[in-house]
């Protein structure tokens, strides 16, 4: 009970085992030989010692330990129980105030205003010291035009709670900088989480931008100087949205499909750029579209079909689970 480390979404987690740093000193035979390749030894496990009704209480306190805990269930498919899906959109130009939705709930929350045209945006990190390998990293985007012409929206795919996790900084907005952006002080407490790097998330940010013109504006803005965020931009897509149902509502229950099916991330084979790839073949109705990088491109398979189904309604393989995994 209680927050965990200072994490406002960690919390209310099921202990399942506590490991002792191991000591050569005190240990005889046979724990030594068991251990000998081992940093940690096992002091206190829950299908052991706590089926047996023994306190995990610690003892020694001049030892080391480590403890492994286990959320409820529903956290591995999403903030809440009541609104499953790694999915949110930041409506930050609603007339009433901005404000985060998340899950399932943005289905019936984001509106039905129409897409007319999707864009691919690529780019470089801005970086003090650019590595080889930072040469090769490109971020992929999504930019979508609606019809009411006052702003568009940016979608991603990025690591699960790296928005939470880095105090609701984006790179879309101005205010990044800021102390506290309007992003964070809109975040739900449950969304604010440590980022892991081998799961992922899908954002959507509405911008102010009205078009593409403009959003090239803000990209420029920001590509010199000492607030430079972006390297090398480029625009490789750009198609009008064909696809029949193509709201605001029907494209947050797309996203939810597609992160829900898989919501796993890989620097190489699932990651920012095969989604951008993925989702503007299925909005624009084209087989040819491609992730940016050709490091990309070698074990890319498109996976458009991930936005139809509703993926409550697949199950896992045999001894696996939904998330980071394809149901089948």
């Amino acid at each position: 009970n209680g927050v965990l480390n200072g994490w406002p979404s960690l919390r209310h987690f099921e202990l399942i085992e506590i490991d002792k740093k191991r000591s050569l000193g005190p240990l005889h035979p046979p724990d030594y030989f068991h251990t000998i390749r081992q940093t940690w030894t096992k002091y206190w496990r829950a299908d052991k010692e706590g089926k047996e009704g023994i306190s995990p209480a610690i003892r020694d306190r001049n030892k080391v330990y480590r403890a492994k805990l286990r959320g409820a269930p529903w956290t591995s498919l999403g903030w809440s129980p009541d609104s499953p899906g790694f999915l949110f959109w930041f409506e930050a130009l609603r007339p009433e105030g901005p404000r985060v939705v998340y899950g399932k709930n943005t289905v019936k929350e984001v509106g039905d205003d129409l897409c007319t045209m999707v864009h691919m945006i690529s780019h470089r990190y801005a970086t003090a010291h650019e590595s080889p390998k930072d040469k090769l990293t490109y971020h992929s985007i999504v930019f979508l035009e609606w019809e009411h012409g006052k702003y568009c929206t940016v979608v991603e795919g990025a690591f699960l709670n790296g928005i939470g996790g880095y105090k609701g900084r984006s790179n879309w907005y101005d205010d990044k900088d800021e102390e506290v952006t309007a992003l964070y002080k809109t975040l739900p407490a449950e969304m604010v989480s440590p980022w892991l790097t081998t799961a992922a998330e899908l954002r959507c940010y509405d911008v102010e931008a009205k078009n593409l013109d403009e959003m090239k504006a803000f990209i420029d803005k920001y590509t010199s100087g000492p607030q430079k965020r972006f390297i090398d931009p480029r625009y490789t897509f750009s198609h009008v949205a064909r696809l029949s149902y193509r709201s605001r509502s029907n494209i947050a229950h797309y996203l939810l499909n597609y992160i829900g099916r898989d919501c796993s991330y890989s620097e190489l084979t699932r990651n920012c750029q095969t989604f951008a790839a993925d989702l503007c073949s299925f909005l624009a109705g084209k087989k040819d579209v491609v992730p940016y990088h050709p490091v990309n491109r070698i074990e890319y398979h498109n996976r458009t079909h991930l936005f139809l189904y509703d993926s409550s309604m697949f199950t896992a393989r045999k001894g696996g689970s939904l998330k980071g995994r394809i149901a089948k």
